[in-house]
């Protein structure tokens, strides 16, 4: 299976150190080179770790989404689905809300980093939620605990 990332998930999964998870259940993770530019700024959190991790997994492409205002989307998330369309892949891996509805009302089938968590435990790559969950609440990144209760229940 091809996942095509964006940066805010990529950025979340850093965070709790769980990028190497994305390995383990997809055969191929690459991103638009705008998403890599833009996980990799120096001094912007987790950089180096997503530098890292994203070696090898960088495409640039031209290639243009169509039917899509492309004013209400960031760089990134313009691209990564124009990626995702150009490499027929089976997921997007992005948080965003806005993000997600417009991939959703393209027939895009998204995913988000709760979402990959939620995977991994199911698939017993990860025993445990709470280790990552912490690291999440403990950062600069927000997940409502209305999110977080919808995706893992008393998991938490």
């Amino acid at each position: 299976m091809i996942l095509i990332a964006d940066c805010s998930a990529l950025v979340a999964l850093s965070v709790c150190d769980a990028l190497e998870i994305l390995d383990q259940l997809y055969q191929e993770v690459y991103v638009p080179l705008s998403v890599y530019r833009e996980a990799t700024v120096f001094g912007k959190n987790q950089a180096t770790q997503l530098h890292d991790y994203l070696l090898g997994k960088v495409v640039q492409m031209d290639c243009l989404l169509p039917s899509t205002n492309s004013s209400e989307l960031v760089v990134g998330e313009f691209d990564a689905m124009a990626l995702y369309d150009a490499m027929q892949a089976d997921f997007l891996l992005v948080d965003d809300k806005h993000a997600r509805k417009i991939a959703k009302e393209r027939n895009i089938h998204v995913i988000g980093s709760l979402g990959v968590l939620q995977i991994a435990i199911k698939r017993g790559i990860i025993s445990q939620i709470q280790p990552y969950l912490n690291k999440l609440r403990s950062s600069h990144l927000f997940f409502s605990d209305s999110l977080l209760q919808d995706v893992f229940g008393n998991q938490q």
